[in-house]
């Protein structure tokens, strides 16, 4: 087993804040586009958004979702979740409106912040959600956010926070096909917001770049981490390679967090080698796999050290980091291929599949424990109890194996897919598949894909007499999936391999496609 120290003492994100309002009132706490917010500014509006909230009907427990690009309001909104006990909701924009409704739905949130450039879609989609309420616009309209609450004091309203409150609900895609929501909570997060912004080498007068979406863990912590730490926080709405080189040169970006598709296109940008990226001194990376070759060629541009780090929405981001140590040249050989150390508080061990620890160098499913593990999954005990033992043992679907104190992933117990860091579990693409009249069966899989490390490849035996085709089956798909769950190649198969006791065999679909390969599941 692998363990390290635990943590100290409950501090909220509200206590971080306040703190810093009162000690470094001017200080620039955010810059997004040209606008810059002040701590004591992010302060204060945060305050009248929880009191806005509470006049509006909005009380301890309630859930609110955020469907918007990543935006400087999303921290204020956030600290007024915190202060007066309820739940944000971020929800992917890049979902079919189908996937959306879902989550709106079985959320119920009452109330809902919008992106101008959404705000028509959730219109639509509001006259099927008689749970939600009014809907405040994000952005500089007549209904933005900031008039919305500007009648209110600013005045904190001095309710207890209660360390099990859960203050975001993250929606996971499902096994079922259905995305579940991670609860996490105030402990989750004081937990471990301090302990990866270490990792990711934010402190005190940092100035770190969110290019992660704020509809996912990995950006949400990456950007109250900023906060926390005393950083100066960078949001870039879209993040393009372009937009993410120019903020690097313009604001002096000090850190970031990246996938390594964006990576990727940012190595293969033009402007890149033409962009003063000095200031960089920390680029962690994470969510994928990522190739040895692409990791050395992102060292040799960036200029600067580079962390990996593993973890999922359930462990509130990061639990396992590999240091920029074992990015060297002079690293261990192979050490790039392992996954890393627990981070401060997180243990980790392996089990075999009767729940037995395994030795080192035994492959097995990873177990984390640690503050950092989610709640559970909201309205489904089941599902919770699937994932958390009664010991806080988190099941992560993942096989692998400890080699030398590191953990490596070798591959995924869960049927699941990740496309340019996005999880796709292949019943959902298979539910959607077989709702196709001319589909009698099939089978989804991920491929090796350079771009997006891998994509989503779709087995599908017709029915008798069917004419359907690999354009129409994609757009079939398209229509009721997020554009990122949707097949980028379909097969006609006469029959599925299946073994004697009618189990799918999708490791002889997969042999074709990942000849000697690692699967690097970061």
């Amino acid at each position: 087993m692998l363990k390290m120290k635990h943590i100290g003492e409950l501090t909220t994100l509200l206590d971080v804040v306040e703190a810093q309002a009162r000690q470094c009132p001017a200080q620039v706490a955010v810059i997004c586009g040209d606008r810059q917010i002040a701590v004591a500014e992010l302060s204060a509006l945060g305050h009248r958004i929880a009191r806005t909230l509470r006049v509006a009907g909005i009380g301890k427990g309630d859930r609110v979702c955020y469907l918007a690009k990543n935006e400087w309001e999303f921290i204020p909104l956030s600290l007024a979740c915190v202060e007066i006990g309820i739940a944000l909701v971020p929800v992917n924009w890049r979902l079919a409106d189908g996937e959306i409704m879902h989550i709106l739905a079985h959320s119920k949130s009452r109330m809902a912040f919008v992106g101008e450039e959404f705000a028509e879609r959730l219109r639509k989609l509001q006259e099927s959600l008689p749970e939600l309420g009014q809907v405040v616009s994000i952005g500089t309209g007549p209904e933005s956010l900031e008039r919305w609450a500007s009648p209110q004091s600013d005045l904190p309203i001095g309710d207890r926070i209660e360390p099990s409150a859960v203050c975001f609900q993250m929606y996971t895609s499902g096994t079922t096909g259905l995305p579940k929501g991670a609860m996490i909570t105030n402990r989750n997060l004081a937990a471990a917001v301090p302990v990866t912004a270490r990792s990711w080498g934010i402190k005190n007068g940092s100035v770190p770049m969110v290019s992660s979406p704020l509809f996912h863990i990995a950006g949400i912590a990456y950007a109250l981490a900023g906060i926390w730490n005393g950083g100066t926080l960078v949001i870039v709405k879209d993040a393009t390679p372009e937009n993410l080189l120019r903020a690097i040169e313009e604001r002096c970006v000090t850190s970031s967090l990246m996938v390594p598709a964006m990576i990727l296109m940012m190595l293969n940008h033009p402007d890149s080698r033409n962009t003063d990226l000095s200031s960089l001194e920390r680029i962690a990376y994470g969510a994928s796999p990522i190739s040895e070759d692409v990791l050395r060629r992102a060292i040799g541009l960036f200029g600067c050290e580079f962390v990996q780090s593993y973890g999922m929405t359930e462990t509130t981001g990061g639990v396992v980091e590999l240091p920029p140590a074992d990015h060297l040249p002079d690293a261990p050989t192979g050490r790039l291929r392992a996954a890393g150390v627990p981070l401060e508080g997180v243990e980790i061990k392996v089990v075999d599949e009767e729940g037995h620890d395994l030795p080192e160098g035994g492959v097995g499913e990873v177990l984390i424990r640690s503050d950092q593990n989610m709640l559970g999954y909201w309205a489904d005990e089941a599902s919770t109890r699937d994932v958390l033992s009664d010991e806080g043992w988190f099941r992560t679907g993942d096989a692998g194996y400890v080699d030398r104190g590191y953990l490596h992933i070798h591959d995924r117990i869960k049927d699941m897919i990740i496309s340019g860091g996005e999880n796709v579990y292949s019943t959902e693409v298979e539910n959607v598949l077989m709702s196709h009249p001319d589909i009698a069966n099939c089978a989804v899989i991920g491929v090796p894909d350079v771009k997006w490390g891998e994509t989503v490849k779709a087995f599908v035996v017709l029915s008798p007499e069917a004419f359907a085709d690999e354009v129409s089956i994609i757009n079939y798909c398209a229509d009721r999936l997020a554009k990122f769950k949707c097949p980028t190649s379909v097969e006609f198969l006469k029959e599925l391999p299946f073994n004697a006791a009618g189990k799918m065999l999708k490791r002889k679909l997969r042999a074709d496609f990942w000849p000697l390969r690692d699967r690097q599941v970061n």
